[in-house]
């Protein structure tokens, strides 16, 4: 409220582009609140609010992750102006984008069109990534397909979005051929797109093409980040290429990353399915060493690593030691325990 006070004495003489710094303002501090009540201000102090001010408070709605709320100040802007301009469509489908909502973000994209306003990148990469995280990886590729038509050239982010929604919905054969196809649309893939789509390949066990899209990455110079590195470890893990995961790994270090969790965890689970209990344990000992704390995942891969070669003994100490390191087994280590038990006749 107190970003707000700044102009609530003086909206009358106030210009739009005054009150619009400060719901901007309001908006930048995350006070979505704030914001609206100087727009409500001036329409008390019976002002009409500038185009402007309108789209800052739906900006500040949109990164109040209120998309509901910037709906309804779309509404209002449209009674007032009868048209919204582009800036304020773009940020409300980007709104309703982030809360979810991923229809209503297409039925404005789809208003927007149908009106005077044309859509820009920012209007289609918010309706893409809209799908993307509604899961809908057709209708990502049906917006994606349509931005020619519109005479707007897809850039990086659309195409990553686009990219990013196939891989969350599984369609990962989708996601690479958008991913291997950018360059030849003069877009630059980044490292998010490669994220994105060895990511896809991790979630359809196609750890071949995980490690094609890492080898394209080195030729296209774009240098991996933890999340690349991990989709990729735990493609081959997935594929019981225990090997290659750890060489993931390896790389991981070289290139000064600090392994968190999942890579560990991805490594370990990589080492159990090709029986290297040695080298299992190892990467749990340097879990401990790299300051990354070890959960039941990694407790859970290390003992069954152990219980597949018969050492028993190694898999219960393992066990024992859960407690001292505040891991409360569940029915997983539970069983890996007992089932190492039985195969070493000590039951």
């Amino acid at each position: 409220m107190a970003v707000a006070a700044l102009w609530t004495g003086h909206l009358d003489a106030g210009t739009d582009q005054a009150c619009c710094k400060s719901i901007t303002a309001c908006g930048r501090a995350k006070k979505w609140q704030a914001a609206l009540d100087v727009l409500s201000d001036i329409f008390a102090s019976r002002a009409t609010p500038g185009v402007w001010s309108f789209s800052a408070a739906i900006s500040a709605c949109d990164k109040g992750l209120k998309w509901q709320l910037a709906l309804e100040v779309l509404a209002k802007m449209t009674s007032v102006y009868s048209l919204p301009d582009v800036i304020s469509y773009n940020a409300t489908i980007s709104s309703c984008g982030k809360g979810g909502a991923w229809q209503m973000a297409l039925c404005l994209l789809f208003q927007m069109a149908g009106s005077r306003q044309v859509p820009n990148m920012i209007s289609f990469s918010a309706g893409i990534s809209a799908c993307e995280k509604g899961g809908e990886w057709q209708m990502a590729l049906c917006l994606l397909s349509l931005m020619p038509g519109a005479r707007v050239v897809p850039d990086v982010i659309s195409c990553s979005a686009a990219v990013s929604a196939c891989e969350k919905d599984g369609a990962w054969q989708m996601a690479l051929f958008l991913l291997f196809g950018m360059p030849a649309a003069n877009v630059v893939p980044n490292v998010f797109s490669f994220s994105a789509g060895i990511s896809a390949c991790e979630k359809g066990s196609a750890w071949q093409m995980a490690l094609l899209a890492f080898s394209e990455m080195e030729k296209t110079r774009v240098v991996p980040d933890r999340i690349s590195f991990n989709a990729g470890i735990s493609a081959c893990e997935k594929g019981g290429e225990w090997q290659r995961a750890l060489a993931l790994l390896s790389e991981m270090l070289r290139a000064r990353l600090a392994p968190n969790d999942i890579s560990f965890n991805a490594g370990i689970s990589a080492c159990e399915k090709g029986s290297e209990w040695q080298v299992a344990l190892l990467l749990l000992a340097q879990m401990a060493a790299a300051g990354v704390v070890p959960d039941k995942i990694s407790y859970s891969g290390a003992i069954s690593a152990c219980e597949k070669r018969g050492e028993w003994q190694r898999a219960l100490g393992l066990f024992c030691q859960m407690p001292a390191v505040n891991v409360v087994p569940d029915e997983i280590n539970f069983n890996a325990g007992i089932s190492a038990c039985e195969k070493g006749g000590a039951w």
